[in-house]
């Protein structure tokens, strides 16, 4: 006689039914795996496609800089806080590529507004920068002496206006000769802009270049990779992660939450594959009699083996839907985690889609059915004559040694 007339399902089903309680641990192992590996997903995929939007390289198609990180062999990259400068020839090389129709360079010199408790943070742009801004001059012009500034609207400046600026806690006084304007302003810092000249003046680099904006008449992608192959010591973005070009610290970010979010992913999986496995021993054991009743009635090992990997599945699938919302609502957690920790920006911003969900369905199903597999071995090598004794004896009691044992651990556990 063989277990298959019987109807796996039924079987499936009616255990499920009277042994629910033996199967709980493996439902809430599965179901915070599944939010844990959701949530850290979410935090991975933003590594991949998330960060910061560009804010001043809006107008560029590509933007180009130097690599901001160091490798180090066997470890994770070194990312460098302090801006690299961009080779001197590189606009020019990179202006007689295929399909490009301009460069543009761009310099930060960062300033401060002397006095009081907390001056303001600026950041002075040569005139010629605006043309990867998208910003437009709404009053006045454009600055054409060293004491002269254009500022952004909205900064509480007009034109005709006196603006003392520091740089190397030398102030200077510059007189507002423009006003520009834009649709979405820069959110970190005050954007000034001085003459080419003077830019080249407080510069320590004397100027040079920090970040090439590229107009192309095409594809910019194609273009993107064309300079990367150029120029293997350069960086090449579009799109929103033209952004890794203008905020260092967005890169870095990106490199840091694929690094921690996969080191956690796997270990959740671990935990989770041990966990399960674990329970579902238990379980099995405590079940050997019924296993051995059906090894007695003709069922093979491998319909022992699908018998417990329906029902571990069966279970796993409910509790893996059921917590992939609180994994998204996770993710938020973990990004203000971060952000407290100084991992990751406060404005970096979340990637959302399907794809953590469905990644963490593959990975938390995967484990439950390795552990499935893990658990059913022994009951699955149980032999007929031996499955008849187990069947008449029962199992004995937990001896006293374990039962002390098992609350130590599980008191150190908590």
């Amino acid at each position: 006689m063989s277990a298959a007339p019987l109807g796996l399902g039924r079987i499936v089903r009616a255990d499920l039914r009277h042994h629910r309680r033996s199967l709980a641990g493996v439902f809430v192992a599965i179901f915070v795996a599944s939010a844990l590996v959701t949530g850290l997903g979410v935090l991975v995929e933003s590594g991949i496609r998330g960060g910061l939007a560009p804010q001043r390289y809006t107008a560029a198609e590509v933007v180009v800089g130097a690599v901001q990180q160091v490798d180090v062999p066997e470890d994770l990259p070194v990312p460098l806080r302090e801006r690299a400068p961009v080779p001197a020839d590189a606009a020019r090389e990179i202006a007689a590529l295929p399909g490009v129709e301009a460069v543009v360079a761009d310099v930060t010199v960062p300033l401060s507004v002397p006095g009081g408790t907390a001056p303001a943070v600026v950041e002075a742009h040569p005139w010629s920068a605006t043309a990867l801004t998208g910003f437009t001059l709404a009053e006045g012009r454009e600055p054409a002496a060293d004491d002269e500034v254009v500022v952004v609207s909205g900064a509480g400046h007009a034109v005709g206006d006196s603006l003392a600026l520091a740089h190397g806690g030398i102030a200077a006084t510059y007189t507002v000769v423009g006003v520009v304007s834009a649709e979405s302003l820069p959110e970190r810092a005050v954007s000034v802009f001085l003459t080419d000249e003077r830019i080249r003046d407080l510069d320590p680099h004397d100027g040079a270049p920090q970040a090439l904006g590229v107009f192309v008449d095409g594809d910019p992608e194609r273009t993107a990779v064309a300079i990367r192959e150029a120029f293997p010591d350069l960086v090449a973005r579009t799109g929103d992660a033209r952004g890794d070009v203008e905020f260092l610290d967005s890169a870095a970010a990106r490199t840091l939450l694929i690094a921690i979010g996969s080191a956690f992913v796997g270990t959740c999986i671990l935990v989770a594959l041990f966990i399960v496995a674990g329970t579902l021993s238990l379980s099995v054991q405590a079940r050997r009699r019924e296993y051995a009743l059906h090894r007695a009635v003709g069922a093979t090992p491998s319909q022992v083996h699908a018998l417990i990997a329906r029902e571990t599945l069966a279970v796993a699938v409910v509790a893996a839907l059921l917590g992939i919302a609180p994994g998204y609502l996770l993710s938020s957690a973990l990004q203000s985690a971060f952000v407290a920790g100084g991992v990751i920006p406060g404005d970096f911003a979340l990637a959302l889609s399907p794809f953590p969900a469905l990644s963490a369905l593959v990975l938390v199903l995967g484990a439950a059915w390795g552990a499935a597999r893990i658990a059913a071995r022994r009951p699955a090598r149980l032999d007929p004559i031996e499955a008849l004794r187990d069947s008449s004896t029962g199992q004995g009691p937990i001896g006293l040694p374990r039962i002390i044992t098992g609350i130590v651990f599980a008191a150190a556990g908590v």
